[in-house]
Order: structure tokens, then sequence, then C-alpha cells
């Protein structure tokens, strides 16, 4: 397939400005996918459909741009901690109980450290794209830390699980891009929102 031949070449001499790119495109996508569907279950004070907000998916594509090479670090320094053997050219391989381990190890670290910091980024540096107060991301944090939190454990286990046992390092950054497809898309709806609570009721 040339753009996979195109983006292993390109991700071997420029990695991380490969993974911000690729990611950042996928979350603005999210966004767009978010937009849409809001946007069509709601009118405007006089009665037309909103028009698309372009300035928010850029902040989507700036933050999850920016955020990439946080993630590339981050996993490096779990296989660097928790070294297994790659599953490389051999993807029948099944793996054994000890890197199985290994396995838990990284998804349990990466769910109980980064998964919390993740989450705190992404409220806190949103707020300061769209210029809001002190006040206002502080009770941004208030309503939606725990709630956004709780949501992503729902998912992220499970593709942390595949990611951090058959996914090679290089692809692991763009691969929860592909997850996040969605996920953004959730963020993306409760982020437009005045209040969380209702964000929370849309069916992922």
């Amino acid at each position: 397939m040339v753009f996979g031949k195109l983006w292993n070449e390109s991700a071997k001499r420029f990695p991380l400005l490969t993974m911000s790119v690729t990611n950042g495109t996928l979350a603005a996508t999210g966004d767009i996918i978010a937009q849409t569907v809001t946007r069509n279950n709601s009118e405007n004070i006089d009665g037309k459909k909103k028009s698309h907000d372009f300035r928010q998916t850029a902040r989507f594509f700036l933050y999850v741009s920016m955020f990439a090479p946080i993630s590339y670090k981050w996993y490096s320094i779990l296989s660097h901690r928790f070294p297994m053997k790659p599953v490389v050219g051999n993807m029948k391989r099944k793996l054994g109980k000890d890197e199985w381990k290994v396995v838990s190890k990284r998804v349990m670290t990466d769910q109980v450290l980064f998964a919390p910091f993740a989450v705190s980024m992404f409220i806190g540096v949103m707020g300061i794209l769209e210029n809001k107060s002190t006040i206002q991301i502080k009770q941004n944090f208030k309503d939606r830390y725990l709630v956004t939190l709780a949501a992503g454990y729902f998912l992220w286990p499970a593709v942390q699980i595949v990611n951090f046992s058959i996914i090679p390092l290089i692809y692991r950054v763009p691969f929860t891009g592909l997850a996040s497809l969605f996920w953004n898309a959730f963020l993306s709806i409760s982020n437009s929102k005045t209040s969380f609570k209702d964000a929370a009721k849309i069916p992922e």
C-alpha cells in the first residue's frame, strides 16, 4: 500500500512530526464527526442549524499534535521499564504467561499514572486555547475531570492491552490515535456542552 510505505518512510525520518500530524488529523476528524452529530440535533435561537466551528476543530488538531510526542515518550519509557520481546513478523505467535504479566504491568501503569495526567492536560490546555479564565478552567475540572476519566476507563484498558501486546512501538501512538477517533468525538461533544452531565448522556 502506497500510503503505508510513505508513512513508514516519514516515521523513520521524522517520527515525532509524523505522529503529531497523524494524530492531529485523526483528532480533527473526530471533532468534525462530533460537531456534525450535535449540529444535526440542535438549532440556534433563530431556528437555523448551527454552523461548523472551525476554531474548535483547529484547537483539537493543535492540542493532539502537541500531545503526540508526549505519548510517544511515555510509551518508550514503559517499553524500557517493562521490556518484552516484540511480536514482529509473527503475529500468530501466542504470548506466554510472563509476557502477559508484562502487558498487564504496562496497562496498569499507563491507566494509573498517564490516564489522569492526560485528562488533566486536555481540560487545562483546551481551556487555555479557548481563552477561558482561571476560574472557568477550575470549574471545568470540577465538572468534567472524574466523569471523563471514568468514561475513559471503559475504553482505554482494552485498547492498551492490544497496543502493548502486539503493536510495535513506532505504531503505538498512531494506533491510539485511531482508537481516539471516536473518543475525541466524545470529548469534543462534552467540551462544547455548557453542562458536562448532558454530554455524558450521549451514547458512545
